[in-house]
Formats: structure tokens, sequence, C-alpha cells
């Protein structure tokens, strides 16, 4: 808020929300936003490269870690080859392409969150299925659960929409169909996709799954409750009558923010759209969620290389934007670094740090970013701390090697003064001091399931919300540990990084080989390092209710049975979302492995064991021998004895086929499982 303005007046901060992409990379220069008369550049439609290297993203493939003298005790050890196989990111979050969008959730079309250049994002609720196939009912009626679980689902239409401007709210989707769906629209679709499948990190949004359908493309997302961050610092202002938000609460937001852009960087993905409007509140305000910020909006992201060094495309929101990128040179990492220096401004400010009135032109702003040029007179700059005013500035330089990166700001003197003393050296934490002998404990039963299980245990905390591990009563901090384990705030741990803090917080007394051996084996991915989603997996341990709920198994097991889509788990279909990590393990081995796996476990006798198909049941005793296959109901029954309050016994056939042939299971308890 500008201090010539009433305290209240937020009419600033508001310019900011009605500035338009600087580029909807269209052809025709009639439908775009570009920052001079020229048409914008278009792109080879290689959906910005975003791919799998070796095992997983860009880190290394420690096959020789796999080897079975270097890992201590697992179950499943007779199947050796299981532990060369690792997990093939952008091959599980393939999109479904015969399973519907609307067979699984239900569109809430009243509740919009919002609209991008080429999706719009709704909130959904998630539908009952079938307790054995995982399969939907297909009835509206009853459908959806009074407390199912909400997601947010953002769909890219097929439709032309040469006759409207990307993001006019009056005509999106009202366009006239066509049979060959715009290019650009495929490609924003795909290289949202292709990065979230990639990101694992508690400050980027987490995408569940996809779809592509004849008429649209849909990407299923994390719900976050509190909305954008530009709505947020707009109410506070008003409500608290004040310029942006205090600085320890935009302290407690950039440093999130620095967390989430440090892990692109070190992926080499550049977001090319930070603003207040892409981090997102995860829960409402005034509660412990909505202190936790998601960065979302990757369909701009782009993942540099040596062959491709920067970004020379003009994308983005005009005020954000880095003056290299106006001039021709193109974007990299440092590009999303000015970004973030414009987003504190904003945060402390409350109004744009480049455009000093609604009436400025954009050639104007453009003018003043590309001298560095920005306003240092409203009353909230003056009255802001000199170091936050420096780090502003340090971030805001507009030669490329003087300008602040992340990494640097992670360490600056405004982030260290809001951490508590004992951040800075894990010895001294006697909170994570005192619940380390339970982590380890933890981390190590994950360690001791066979690789299979490991991964069933991965994929659940990827369709699980931070949201929701809030909620839970668990006995270990484990976003904190994460925290201080993760020393370079990379958003993973190395293997130095774990035995070192491990070995501190145990009082030095611990066998670093062990630990070592620890660490490999929880890098379920092969990259080098574990990632937040295999310490969630652990986490999820201690959490009961995982195999007793619908969710998140019921997405599990459809993203597993999504090459087949036939409703059972076979090892085809597991098979198909892994990669070999070593080379001396064939891919007969490896598929002979899987599908022992698979038999023993549906070879217990305390199970229901049958599944439904095409409306006949078929029992353990009828599956053709060499190829097991498993239902929901099995994968709930493993699932459910590896935590550490297994639910005993099991639903009775009988209840189980009442559940599904009543035309009233809304009326039931929250989900009839068979565990």
């Amino acid at each position: 808020v500008a201090a010539r303005g009433p305290p209240n007046d937020v009419h600033d901060l508001l310019i900011l929300r009605n500035e338009q992409p600087l580029c909807s990379c269209f052809p025709d220069s009639s439908s775009c936003r570009g920052t001079s008369s020229e048409a914008p550049p278009v792109t080879p439609l290689r959906y910005n490269a975003i791919v799998d290297t070796g095992c997983f993203g860009d880190g290394p493939t420690f096959a020789a870690s796999s080897s079975s003298h270097d890992r201590g005790y697992r179950e499943g050890t007779a199947h050796a080859a299981l532990d060369d196989l690792a997990l093939a990111h952008q091959r599980l979050f393939l999109p479904h392409r015969t399973a519907k969008l609307q067979e699984y959730y239900a569109l809430q079309s009243s509740r919009k969150i919002g609209d991008g250049s080429y999706g719009t994002v709704h909130r959904a609720s998630v539908r009952l299925v079938d307790a054995w196939t995982g399969k939907s009912h297909g009835s509206d009626e009853i459908a959806v659960m009074s407390n199912s679980v909400q997601v947010a689902i953002k769909s890219f239409g097929l439709q032309d929409r040469s006759s409207s401007p990307p993001g006019d709210n009056k005509t999106q989707g009202k366009g006239r169909r066509t049979d060959r769906p715009h290019k650009r629209t495929v490609a924003s679709f795909e290289t949202e996709r292709t990065t979230l499948a990639l990101l694992e990190h508690p400050h980027i949004i987490k995408m569940y799954e996809s779809f592509v359908e004849d008429k649209a493309l849909h990407v299923v997302l994390e719900l976050c409750r509190g909305g954008d961050l530009f709505e947020h610092i707009v109410k506070t202002s008003q409500r608290q009558n004040r310029n942006g938000l205090s600085e320890p609460l935009a302290r407690h937001f950039f440093e999130q923010m620095l967390f989430a852009v440090n892990y692109l960087h070190s992926k080499k993905i550049v977001h090319r759209d930070i603003k207040t409007e892409n981090f997102l509140l995860l829960g409402e305000p005034e509660t412990p969620q909505g202190s936790v910020i998601k960065l979302c909006d990757f369909g701009t992201a782009i993942q540099l290389s040596d062959d491709l060094p920067r970004s020379m495309e003009k994308i983005g929101t005009l005020s954000y934007t880095s003056p290299e990128v106006y001039t021709g040179l193109g974007a990299n990492v440092c590009a999303d670094d000015w970004s973030l220096g414009v987003v504190l401004y904003v945060l402390l400010v409350g109004a744009s740090p480049f455009r000093m009135s609604a009436s400025d032109s954009s050639k104007e702003t453009m003018d003043r970013i590309c001298k560095g040029v920005f306003d240092k007179t409203r009353r909230a700059w003056q009255e802001a701390s000199t170091t936050a005013r420096n780090l502003v500035q340090l971030f805001l330089v507009v030669e490329e090697a003087n300008r602040l990166g992340c990494d640097g700001a992670l360490r600056d003197a405004w982030i260290l003064e809001g951490r508590p003393d004992n951040s800075e050296n894990v010895a001294r934490d006697e909170v994570l001091i005192g619940c380390a002998v339970t982590a380890l404990h933890t981390l190590q039963r994950f360690q001791r399931l066979d690789k299979l299980k490991q991964v069933i245990m991965f994929i659940c905390a990827r369709v699980v919300s931070e949201a929701e591990f809030m909620d839970y009563a668990l006995p270990v901090p484990w976003y904190r540990l994460f925290n201080a384990l993760d020393t370079n705030s990379n958003g993973s741990i190395d293997y130095t990084e774990f035995v070192s803090g491990f070995n501190l917080l145990l009082g030095n007394k611990s066998d670093r080989n062990e630990l070592a051996a620890l660490a490999r084996d929880l890098d379920v991915s092969c990259a080098g390092a574990i990632s937040w989603t295999t310490w969630l997996a652990a986490a999820l341990l201690s959490v009961d209710h995982v195999a007793q709920d619908q969710e998140p198994l019921s997405t599990v097991f459809r993203l597993i049975d999504r090459s087949s889509n036939d409703g059972v788990m076979s090892a085809a279909d597991i098979l198909a979302f892994m990669t070999n990590g070593a080379p001396h393990s064939s891919s007969q081995e490896m598929a002979a492995d899987v599908s022992r796996v698979l038999s023993s476990w549906a070879a217990e006798e305390d199970t229901v064991g049958c599944w439904r198909a095409q409306g006949s049941y078929i029992c353990p005793q009828g599956r053709p021998k060499g190829s097991p296959m498993l239902n929901l109901v099995d994968l709930r029954r493993v699932v459910n004895e590896l935590l550490d309050h297994p639910r005993k016994g099991v639903v009775p056939r009988e209840e189980v086929e009442r559940a599904t042939e009543t035309p009233h299971r809304a009326s039931l308890p929250q989900y009839v499982v068979a565990v």
C-alpha cells in the first residue's frame, strides 16, 4: 500500500492482480500479450525437455549401492533382483488414457479456484470406488461421500481459442470445437505434468495423477484451501490496517519460497513465472496448515541443460520478470532470483516495486526494471528493517553475475534472524535429539521392507497432502528433522548429510557404516539422495488409517493399474513404471521376482482373496500360475500389515459383497474395507 494513500488502501497492490502474462506463446500476434508489437517466438514443442535422466531426474545412478553385501537385513532377500529395481517417476505419472476423470472425481463447477492462460482450476471431490477393482460405480447419487477427500483439478480445454485470448474469463471454454487441439495447450499440459512428476518438495504442490481425454486434459492436484498468497496479503493489509505483512510473517513465507526455488534450481529447472499469485496457502489462514505455502503453476517451467543453457522466450508477468528477459538475453535460474526479490518487496511493502501507479504503461515499467530502479519512497519500505531492505536490493541487481541466488539468500542475515539459535547446529536441538532414536527405528523399519513394499508406501506418500500429515499425531517432527539434515537446502538429504546429521543427534555413538547403508536403502529412486517423499513414506508407517480409508490406496492402485486398467495389479503393471538400476539383473529375473512377491502377497489364508472382473468372481485357486494378480483388497491387507497398529482381522466376504451391491453406499461407514 502506497504511503500517499490511506492506510487501508490496497489500490497499488491490486494493480498487480490485473497484470497479464507477458506472452502466451500464441503464434498469432492478435492474441499475444507480448512485450512489444512483434509476435512472440514460437517454442518448439519439446515439452521443455523435462525428462528422467538415468533412474531419476538429473541425479546419478548408484547401481553399486544395490549390491546385496552392502545392505542390511531386508524382507524378501531371496528376491535379489528386486533390489536393482528403481522407480521411474515419469512412467508412474503417465496420464490415464482409458480411465476418465469423471469416473473418479466429481467436479464442483461452482467452486472455481482460478484461471490460467491455458487451464481452469476447479475444486473436486473423490468418488466412491469398488472395494475390489477400484473402479467407479458410475452413479452420481451414491458416488461421493460427505467427508470425501477434496482435490484441485486443472483442466486444459482442447477447443479452438483463437476467437479469444487465453485467460479471458468471459470466453474461457466457449470457443468452437476443432478436430485439431491447440498445440500450445497440449504443450502446457505436458510441461506441467512432466515437471510435477519429477518434483518432490514440501513447498511445491503435489500432482496425484492426470487424464487425457478427447475434449480436455486434466491434472489432479493437491488442494490448497487457503488460496493464493496475493489474496492473503490484500486481506491482511486491510484487516490489520498496515502496508504488507509483518516482517516475521514475511520472513516465514519467504524462507519457504527460497527452499522451493533452490530445490528447482538444483535440478536446473527455471519456473519463469515466480509471483505472489503462484504461491498457495496449504490451509486456511490462522491454522497450522495456513502457515505452509506451496509453489504452483509449472506450465511455463523449463529444464536447462548444456544444450539449452538459457530460455529465449519472453514468458512471465510484467512486474516480476527480470531485465535480461526484456533485453533479449533470455532466462536462466537468475531470472527466478530476480522475481523472488520482487516478491519479497511485495510481501514487505504491499505494492509493486516497479509500478508507481495504475496509469504506468508497460514500457515505463520495463524501463525501470531494465535500469533496476524501484520505488524506495513508500512508507512501508522506509519502515522496513535494514537487513530486509538489503536482501531485496541484493536480489534486484541488473547484472546476473552480481545478483544474489537462493542458496546465498538462505544464509542471509535477515533470514537467519527468524531461526532458532540451534537451527544451524543439529546437535543442540533438544527436540530432534529426543526423537532421533524413534526416527531412526522408523526409517530402519522402512529399510527392512522389500522393494515393492517400499515403492507402494512411496506412492502413498506422493498422493497424500502435507495438510493431512499435519493432522496426524506423529511421534517425530519429520519436516523439522528433514530440514535440519538437509544442510545445503537443496530439498533432499544426500548420504553424507544423513550420516553426519544422525551421528550428531545420536551423540557420535552410532555406526557410520550402518547409517550409510540405511541411507542407500532409503534412496528408492536411485537418485543419490533421500527424497522428501521417501521421508514421508517412512512416516506413514505410523498412520494406521492409511489402509482403512478409501484414500490414498485407491489412487495408488489406479496408478499401478494404469497401463492395463483391468482392475487388478499384475507384475506387468508394476514393471511398467520401474527401471533396471543394475546391469547384472536381467529383465526376466526381475519379472520372475516381482511375480513371486505378488504371489506371496496373495497367498494369505485370512483374506477375502477374490476380486471382481466383469461381474464374475475369481478366487485364488483360479489365478493363472506364474501370473499373480492382486485386487485392491489384497493391496489394503499388505499395507495394513506394515503399519504400527494394524487393524486385526478382515471384513467377511459377505459384508464386502453387501457393501458393493447395496444402492445406498453413502449411508454406510466412511469406507467398508477388507482389512
